[in-house]
């Protein structure tokens, strides 16, 4: 966010054929006008022992989406559910990154976004259709998460962020509904859309609740609308 430099996955070899290609894969941060092969490792199996990693295990590391926090993730295969850890993000400028444990695998995490100072968790842990955590960023991770949106009959898919708003997802075969929970009050209310089908709900980012919204159906073709955060309402 600073414009000064960027992350990147490092892989072994630049070899598609090679066994090693995935394995013990290597987060590192480029400086502008800097040399690459000063490239400090910021996430790794070899790197960060502490964390127990895999040497299969798939990495990534991105900003929360208010560039306060590092967020990363070590997929572990195919499956669904990852080990998340997270650091504010001042502590890139360090040698060696402080990463806290947020969830592990076995914690059932889908998805996690850090906001506003918490972490909001789609978890399957003794829920099925997946159910929203909220954490607090105090270092216990998801031991002191609390469930802010239970289970249903109709399983939650994705949450995304606004400057005050929390986005979330659930879908049931081609009908998607999406609900709307204000950080400010703590109400969740349903969006209202013209009509039923896939809908996919995009915001700018956090420094304005302007958001998009794309509908479609099996009889009705592609078609976008404004959605207005106070009213539920698309336009």
């Amino acid at each position: 966010p600073d414009s000064k430099g960027f992350i990147y996955v490092d892989l072994q070899t630049s070899d598609k054929y090679s066994n090693n290609l995935w394995k013990d894969i290597t987060i590192r941060y480029h400086q502008l006008n800097t040399e690459v092969r000063n490239d400090k490792a910021i996430f790794s199996r070899i790197n960060n022992p502490e964390l127990n990693l895999n040497s299969s295990d798939f990495l990534s590391v991105y900003y929360s989406d208010d560039n306060k926090y590092l967020m990363a993730v070590a997929t572990p295969g195919a499956q669904a559910q990852n080990n998340f850890f997270y650091s504010r993000a001042e502590n890139l400028a360090k040698e060696h990154i402080p990463w806290s444990v947020l969830a592990k695998a076995e914690d059932q995490v889908g998805g996690a976004i850090i906001y506003k100072e918490k972490a909001y968790l789609i978890s399957r842990k003794n829920a099925p259709n997946f159910q929203i955590l909220v954490a607090s960023l105090d270092g216990s991770g998801i031991a002191s998460a609390t469930t802010l949106v239970p289970e249903t009959d109709v399983p939650i898919g994705w949450v995304k962020v606004s400057k005050d708003y929390l986005f979330i997802q659930k879908t049931q075969g081609i009908v998607t509904e999406w609900q709307q929970y204000e950080f400010a009050t703590g109400k969740i209310e349903a969006i209202k859309f013209p009509y039923a089908g896939a809908v996919w709900l995009y915001c700018l980012d956090v420094s304005t609740n302007e958001c998009i919204v794309n509908l479609l159906s099996w009889k009705r073709p592609l078609t976008r609308y404004d959605y207005n955060t106070k009213s539920r309402l698309t336009s």
